[in-house]
């Protein structure tokens, strides 16, 4: 099995309540695993489209949709 090398952060507010999961904390534990970390906000699925993975039958494909348009984006694609 292969290690993962980088892992990306997509969360729009990299922080968390959770000890150990905002952005310093996790990368300090993840460098000393000899993993890179890498917050790319413009990655993660926005807030306002969230609601369309919720469940309803006419809601996930345009929310999968906006998603991928937001993963083809310059912003996203530009890293």
């Amino acid at each position: 099995m292969r290690e993962s090398e980088l892992l990306v952060d997509v969360r729009l507010t990299p922080i968390s309540r959770k000890r150990g999961f905002s952005k310093t904390a996790l990368a300090t534990a993840l460098a000393a695993a000899g993993i890179a970390c890498r917050h790319m906000r413009a990655l993660g699925n926005p807030k306002w489209n969230r609601a369309g993975f919720s469940g309803s039958p006419a809601e996930p494909g345009t929310a999968r949709g906006v998603y991928a348009d937001r993963l083809l984006a310059a912003e996203a694609r530009s890293r």
